[in-house]
């Protein structure tokens, strides 16, 4: 896993994004008791944090690793699946765009349904 967001919460907690899309909070309460995270009960040095990318970083040396925070954490979801997708079915034009998937799934099956035109800003699927 590579984190690619990463924010210091109240609690001791953390807030992460994977590159994944998935998202969630791991406890760092649980290493406060280990003298190289000793530092961190201080909330004023808690939020001093740096995203290494497979690693988080405290200003007082303290860190942790991707694999460990991945192993620990308590995943609340994940972000919309954001691909460039191309459509040519059904006598549709073509079109190329960064689309949520959801939207794409909407758009054909209103295709499917005979809708002429979808409206869906800044979107616009025409059947041929």
């Amino acid at each position: 896993m590579k984190i690619t967001q990463l924010q210091a919460q109240p609690d001791w907690m953390l807030f992460i994004v994977a590159d994944d899309g998935r998202k969630g909070y791991f406890d760092v309460n649980p290493y406060l008791r280990y003298e190289a995270f000793a530092a961190l009960r201080d909330p004023g040095e808690f939020v001093k944090i740096a995203n290494g990318g497979y690693f988080v970083e405290w200003e007082c040396g303290a860190d942790l690793s991707a694999d460990t925070i991945e192993a620990q954490w308590r995943v609340a979801g994940k972000l919309p699946n954001h691909e460039c997708t191309r459509i040519d079915t059904n006598g549709c034009k073509a079109i190329t765009r960064l689309v949520d998937a959801r939207i794409l799934d909407r758009m054909e099956a209103m295709a499917e349904s005979g809708s002429r035109q979808i409206d869906l800003c800044p979107l616009v699927y025409t059947r041929g």
